[in-house]
């Protein structure tokens, strides 16, 4: 690894043969064309607007390709994950406990082999006992570098250790396209099977998965994994089936709730600074909600087929929260959120609020940050 940071020194001060024009190309794993995958993507026509609410949704994500066999996962066996994730600074050990806080972690895998890490308080469980604890999926916000992990600098490792601190079994990972697996981008929509399907779709699935491995057999055992319970004793508490949660914060939360639309298993959502109307945005505004969702972030090109009449789109967001109901969301909606159209997302769910009894907004006077403020309004909301 050192010797190739002094290649790189050679190459750029003319110290050799090394050439930074050939041995060390830039590689984007951002680009995407929306034009180029629209003309090599046949237009699906959107639901009509009697068809069900969910289909509309839906609609948004495209269509899955056929999904590939997995278990629900385990735990790691191997130390090559903890040196891993030692180095992009996740966790140093496949499992661990914070002596101040209490909180106990442990790296996992689940779904299509995604990797992550799930947290539990110490203080909280004990170990033997028939005491099922609530869990919480928590969906990061666009962090292409770091994806969950501390170094995001808006305290976000904070929320997750908090949930757990509170009594939550937490699951966190990298979501496609992010952190560990910003590489899922590049190819993404030049793989045939993926001609109509979408990367916010695919996030969506991981949820999903991620579910499947908090309420599976915990103390049995997975085949891509070793049961839970060899690992020292660090297996994780049982979880509580019918109170599973889904946090997110920004993108996050957009995810976790086409999640609850997707899996009837969301018990509720809580988001962060994560909406903004769809139908209600153009490019001229600082907001950029529709061009970043189907081209700067390529998360669901479908929607840029309605880039030039938002009318037309089937649904927008005051459906999702509609089609969630009466399961309970919490939106957090910062005043001062440059990311957001914020007089039309108020007035969305101005709109909206008096007839989903199950829907608590909580306006601050913040900007769009993963504070203090914010992290205990989702915990007071969850408890």
């Amino acid at each position: 690894m050192i010797q190739n940071y002094f290649d790189f020194f050679d190459a750029v001060y003319n110290r050799g043969a090394i050439s930074v024009q050939s041995d060390f190309k830039q590689e984007l794993h951002h680009f995407f064309n929306w034009t180029e995958w629209n003309t090599t993507t046949k237009y699906v026509p959107p639901p009509a607007r009697h068809v069900s609410r969910k289909e509309r949704i839906m609609y948004g994500l495209g269509d899955a390709p056929p999904p590939l066999p997995w278990s629900p996962g385990g735990a790691y066996g191997l130390d090559l994950y903890a040196y891993v994730s030692e180095m992009l600074h996740e966790e140093s050990s496949l499992f661990g406990k914070d002596v101040l806080t209490g909180v106990s972690y442990m790296a996992i895998n689940f779904g299509e082999y995604v990797h992550g890490f799930i947290y539990w308080s110490e203080k909280q469980f004990i170990k033997g006992g028939n005491k099922t604890m609530p869990a919480v999926v928590f969906l990061h916000p666009f962090a292409s570098q770091n994806g969950y992990v501390n170094t995001y600098p808006h305290n976000v490792k904070r929320l997750y250790s908090q949930l757990a601190e509170e009594g939550f079994v937490v699951v966190a990972y990298n979501q496609a396209g992010f952190g560990m697996r910003i590489r899922d981008k590049k190819l993404f929509y030049r793989r045939e099977s993926n001609k109509q399907w979408s990367l916010m779709g695919q996030q969506v699935l991981d949820v999903s998965s991620a579910i499947d491995l908090l309420t599976s057999n915990q103390t049995g055992f997975h085949p891509d994994g070793l049961p839970i319970t060899s690992m020292s004793l660090s297996w994780y508490p049982p979880v509580d089936v019918t109170k599973v949660f889904v946090v997110g914060y920004s993108m996050g939360g957009q995810v976790g709730l086409y999640s609850a639309v997707n899996d009837e298993r969301v018990a509720g959502v809580a988001c962060i600074a994560c909406l903004s109307p769809l139908r209600n945005t153009t490019l001229e505004r600082e907001t950029g909600v529709l061009h970043r969702l189907y081209e700067w972030q390529m998360l669901q090109p479908r929607l840029g087929w309605f880039a030039s009449d938002t009318s037309a789109l089937p649904y927008d967001f005051d459906d999702v929260l509609e089609e969630i109901s009466p399961r309970p969301v919490l939106v957090v909606a910062p005043q001062h959120d440059r990311t957001a159209n914020v007089e039309a997302l108020n007035s969305m769910l101005d709109g909206v609020s008096p007839s989903l009894p199950s829907l608590t907004v909580t306006q601050t006077n913040s900007t769009n940050i993963l504070n203090q403020q914010h992290n205990d309004i989702v915990v007071n909301w969850l408890k």
